[in-house]
């Protein structure tokens, strides 16, 4: 991904669905703790069986603690390919912060806007 000091989410996520990653994957709290919840079929699933592709840090344009993290990630149960918002750092929530631990993030193909 191309990536610019003053890139938005929604750049992001706009080149994402581009690339194929056009569901909607968002954090919730389930029973047990906190869970990824797909947008394409409905099912909530532990953020460590995400098949992550790709994922890009961020730091906002206007506020340099607005840091987030977005993940391009495979659901494990239908296949559909989705971008994950989370928070990260300082700032970030509890849920978030939990989920950012247990995802498997590439090494190699992370990286953080601007570099």
């Amino acid at each position: 991904m191309h990536d610019e000091a003053s890139e938005s989410v929604l750049s992001v996520l706009e080149r994402g669905r581009a690339r194929g990653y056009g569901a909607d994957l968002e954090v919730v709290s389930t029973g047990e703790g906190t869970g990824v919840r797909c947008g394409a079929c409905g099912t909530v699933v532990e953020p460590r069986r995400l098949v992550v592709h790709d994922h890009v840090r961020l730091e906002g344009a206007s506020d340099p603690a607005d840091l987030q993290l977005v993940v391009f990630a495979r659901c494990p149960e239908c296949g559909a390919q989705g971008a994950l918002v989370l928070g990260y750092g300082p700032n970030a929530s509890e849920a978030d912060s939990r989920v950012e631990l247990e995802l498997r993030l590439p090494r190699a193909a992370g990286r953080v806007a601007g570099t």
